[in-house]
């Protein structure tokens, strides 16, 4: 649909004529009547008063404005709004498991761990998982790849996905400044673990990783995709986002499986089951956490 379209349908709406509207607006009927046959552009002041005088919704108006070739408003949230987005996400992330599934605020901050999630987050990285008072939610993402028992302390090459990481968070500094300090303290430790020079660094962000782990259930292999859950001229208002965790191999799959249908015990317990299930019995010296420590790359 064209713009004049959609504006014109918004004004017979509510039932106002082209006369009135320009009464309404301060203009005159045939910049209205311009307007709505495409032969005039209207400017992004005027589009805004225009919507907005006739009662349009936010997701309208943010339809109209992109399709003018304006950047679109931010949402006006309530409370409740934000409210009824974290139960969405919910639902989506419970609903994925045996998959792991997180969703985070825009400045990096777990808000939803699904089971899965949790449970794996135990399991790469204990030391950090232990001081997380809540356990569905709570973790600074951030603080979890900064800590040197973190989640690239048994990530197979990881110089790679720090790379990547930290380029997508300068990234978003750019439109939250708030992630700016915590930034550049993950830089300082990173460079001084990983060859952040090196010529392989990405040169475009991706909201795509490909992560493989070696764990004492041996090695977990993934690929993460994060996702906006808004509608499109919406996008650039969403303050929450999910990532989930693909198995990105037959053994992951089969682990992650095994996992879901113990949803009661405890990690530790999982991961003795799905142990002894892969490779026998373990014997009654063999320590029941992963050694932890950063990987060379």
């Amino acid at each position: 649909m064209l713009l004049g379209d959609l504006l014109r349908q918004v004004r017979q709406s509510q039932q106002l004529s082209q006369l009135a509207l320009a009464e309404l607006l301060g203009i005159s009927q045939r910049h209205v009547s311009f307007i709505e046959q495409e032969r005039s552009r209207p400017s992004r002041a005027l589009l805004l008063r225009w919507l907005r005088e006739l009662c349009s919704d936010q997701s309208l108006i943010n339809a109209a404005m992109v399709q003018a070739g304006y950047p679109a408003e931010p949402l006006e949230r309530t409370q409740s709004d934000r409210d009824d987005e974290v139960k969405c996400m919910c639902r989506i992330l419970h609903v994925c498991d045996p998959f792991p599934a997180f969703a985070f605020d825009a400045d990096w901050r777990m808000i939803e761990i699904n089971a899965s999630g949790q449970w794996l987050c135990n399991l790469l990285m204990p030391a950090v998982w232990m001081q997380v008072r809540e356990t569905r939610a709570g973790v600074d993402m951030i603080a979890a790849l900064e800590h040197p028992y973190g989640l690239f302390s048994k990530m197979v090459e990881p110089a790679g996905v720090a790379r990547a990481l930290l380029r997508q968070l300068r990234t978003e500094q750019i439109m939250n400044p708030r992630l700016r300090p915590r930034a550049d303290k993950l830089e300082q430790t990173l460079r001084g673990i990983f060859p952040m020079e090196d010529a392989t660094i990405r040169k475009h962000n991706s909201t795509q990783l490909e992560l493989a782990f070696h764990t004492c259930l041996g090695r977990l292999e993934f690929v993460t995709q994060q996702l906006l859950i808004s509608l499109p001229q919406n996008v650039g208002a969403a303050p929450t986002r999910m990532e989930m965790w693909f198995p990105a191999s037959h053994d992951t799959r089969y682990i992650l499986g095994a996992h879901s249908f113990t949803p009661s015990r405890s990690a530790n317990e999982c991961n003795g089951i799905v142990r002894s299930q892969l490779i026998g019995p373990a014997s009654t010296s063999e320590p029941t956490q992963c050694s932890s420590a950063f990987l060379s790359s």
